[in-house]
């Protein structure tokens, strides 16, 4: 989905879950610059969602920020 290129880092995660237990599981953390597009929404969306699915997560963090970048 983003063939412009994109970093994948391995983390470890701790969260707090709906029953209000902490949880410690591995993690990733997936880091997309990307410029904006009509289809760019949909394409973060379907990666979240398939994470969610094959992962069995109740939630994948997104977080969005205005950058400069430049390779």
């Amino acid at each position: 989905r983003f063939p412009e290129g994109l970093t994948v880092l391995t983390a470890s995660g701790q969260w707090r879950n709906a029953a209000g237990v902490i949880v410690h599981e591995p993690a990733r953390l997936l880091l997309v610059w990307a410029a904006p597009a009509p289809d760019l929404e949909r394409r973060i969306e379907d990666i979240r969602t398939a994470w969610k699915r094959e992962h069995r997560q109740e939630s994948v963090l997104r977080a969005y920020s205005n950058d400069c970048v430049s390779f």
